[in-house]
């Protein structure tokens, strides 16, 4: 059987068709004449011959006939596999050919337009393809210009990050190199040059200390001749020998020319003896003078064979400035703050070589290196210095302890004249002004302990007030009054000078000068011996002038400071001399000195005796 299906199928048009319904009859017969599962009897084993041997039996029945067949089948193979081929070939065209009536029929239902469309014109569609190219050709250049400009773009960031990777640090590598030979240069100047700044400085120094101690010598000269003089006066002993005479002279034109300078200039109410005696004879000034410009001209050609860089306190500083900016963690990190003081010290002192502060010159922030230290601590270009903690901003006191204030410190010691209140007016503003922000400092330290120092040493070797007898002082007019009378305003002037330092020296330091050495020791011992009258309450009233206000507030115990007492006891006894005498202005200005010192319990004694409605 399956021999002939397989020759009917190598005929030209045959198809199958029985071949399906057969197997659909078979298995639906076979299907129904299966009998259930529960009717079958069901086989536990093979009949007779068991399935070994029915496996061979039939795998020696099939080799037998394989053999015979296997001709045959590979023939009809062959032919069955050509006319499938064959099939396969025709039958996309006979599906074109039946399906293209169909497509046909399709093309013609789309092309069949559903409304009407408006004519077209071709000048339109030129309009509007020329204006669709140019806003394509426009938005095209726009295009083309952003990718430039990116482009652009793109290199320069490429050769910024080329250049910051290569050249970051060689700049630094560079800039640090420069900088440490800048400084090995300066140092290396500086060294040469410190010998003769140290000889110029000395000159002038020398100067102005010889000509402290000639003013010195001349005026203690003056004040031990005038009492020998006196004192031979008042044994009546006439013989005074020539050169005595010469040297009284001399004080006297001295003192003669200070009064009508006074009397030009207006001032009637001076006193004689608050002048300052430091006239120098002109052919002594003209030395001075000379020997002064002489130094100052020497130094400026101090650095003429040096550049700018290494003797110009602004070109050094500008160095260190541009080291904070570019690199400031390195500059902190290297306490450049603490360095520059002592770099600059001798630029310093070369600027500070005329300068005296005694005299009343230029204050130190219009000087020019003043000014550019200023610069450099509180810089506006770099933020870091305007912050409190920032250590450049102790740059400049650290400059005034180590350059001016040992100078000054050499002035106290060798050249004040504690006796000039010229000379002390000008120390103390420079003192409150410059050194108050530092007093733990060691310069300032030992600036306080020469002034102390020299304070109490003027007290002892240049006030004196001698006495004489109440017989010869009763002529206001004699030599002894007159030479009293000018040593005790010279007295009461060193007690305002003393006492003009309050604020800056201790207080305790202040009365134990001022008031002990002073007042209770010399001044108060001539107003004992004085009449009271007009002359007497002038006098206490230029003592309570010179005492600080500072020291009277909150003084509230009724009674005046304990070293204050003799004096306000003394103004309490001339009270009531005043009053037996019927002086009544100069009893009510005793009062209100008694008041300026708190001395209220003396006050409230002379208002309940004498019931005076102004005391009360």
């Amino acid at each position: 059987m399956p021999r002939t299906s397989r020759q009917l199928a190598a005929q030209g048009d045959y198809l199958s068709l029985g071949v399906l319904k057969k197997g659909r009859d078979s298995s639906q017969s076979e299907s129904d004449d299966e009998q259930d599962d529960h009717e079958r009897r069901i086989c536990f084993a093979p009949g007779t011959k068991t399935l070994k041997d029915q496996m061979a039996e039939e795998i020696s029945a099939s080799s037998d006939s394989g053999e015979e067949k296997s001709k045959e089948d590979e023939d009809f193979q062959d032919q069955w596999e050509e006319q499938q081929i064959r099939k396969a070939i025709k039958y996309p065209e006979i599906l074109d050919n039946d399906l293209l009536p169909v497509r046909n029929t399709q093309n013609r239902r789309n092309i069949e337009p559903r409304f009407s469309l408006p004519p077209v014109n071709i000048g339109d569609i030129k309009k509007k393809l020329t204006a669709s190219i140019t806003s394509l050709e426009e938005v095209h250049q726009s295009h083309v210009h952003e990718n430039e400009k990116y482009t652009r773009d793109l290199e320069s960031s490429k050769h910024s990050l080329e250049m910051l990777g290569k050249s970051v640090s060689e700049q630094s590598y560079k800039f640090f190199k420069e900088m440490k030979t800048y400084v090995e240069n300066f140092v290396d100047c500086m060294n040469e040059k410190i010998i003769q700044i140290n000889k110029l400085e000395c000159e002038m120094f020398t100067l102005f200390e010889n000509r402290a101690k000639d003013l010195l010598h001349r005026r203690q000269n003056d004040l031990r001749n005038e009492s020998a003089v006196l004192q031979k006066l008042s044994g009546k002993n006439t013989d005074i020998e020539d050169a005595t005479k010469g040297v009284l002279e001399d004080s006297y034109l001295r003192r003669n020319k200070r009064r009508k300078k006074r009397e030009l200039l207006g001032i009637n109410d001076h006193c004689e003896g608050m002048s300052s005696d430091d006239e120098m004879p002109s052919e002594e000034e003209t030395s001075f003078k000379e020997s002064r410009a002489r130094v100052l001209f020497e130094s400026k050609d101090l650095f003429e064979d040096v550049h700018e860089d290494f003797h110009r306190v602004k070109n050094a500083l500008s160095k260190f400035q541009e080291w904070r900016q570019r690199f400031p963690e390195s500059y902190y990190d290297a306490y450049i703050s603490l360095c520059i003081p002592k770099l600059l010290n001798p630029l310093i002192r070369v600027h500070l070589l005329d300068w005296n502060p005694l005299e009343n010159i230029t204050d130190l922030e219009k000087l020019e290196w003043y000014h550019d230290l200023e610069e450099f601590c509180y810089s506006s270009e770099d933020p870091e210095t305007h912050t409190e903690d920032s250590p450049d901003n102790n740059v400049l006191s650290a400059v005034v302890e180590k350059s001016i204030l040992p100078k000054v410190s050499e002035f106290i010691d060798h050249v004040w004249d504690p006796l000039s209140a010229t000379q002390t007016s000008n120390l103390v503003r420079f003192c409150k002004t410059y050194v108050l922000e530092s007093e733990s400092k060691k310069a300032v330290q030992e600036l306080l302990n020469s002034l102390e120092s020299r304070l109490k040493k003027a007290i002892e070797d240049d006030v004196f007030i001698p006495l004489y007898p109440k017989s010869i002082l009763e002529d206001r007019a004699s030599p002894h009054s007159k030479f009293q009378e000018r040593q005790f305003w010279s007295a009461v002037k060193m007690l305002q000078n003393v006492l003009s330092w309050d604020g800056f020296l201790e207080e305790e330091t202040l009365r134990e000068l001022g008031l002990d050495k002073l007042l209770n020791r010399y001044l108060l011992l001539i107003l004992l011996n004085s009449s009271p009258g007009k002359e007497m309450v002038n006098k206490c009233s230029k003592i309570v002038a010179c005492l600080p206000h500072s020291w009277f507030k909150g003084l509230d115990s009724g009674s005046s400071l304990p070293c204050l007492a003799n004096f306000s006891k003394h103004m309490l006894q001339c009270a009531h001399t005043l009053h037996s005498l019927d002086d009544r202005e100069n009893l009510l200005v005793l009062v209100s000195l008694l008041k300026k010192i708190k001395a209220m319990d003396n006050v409230e004694a002379l208002s309940s005796k004498y019931n005076i409605e102004e005391l009360k």
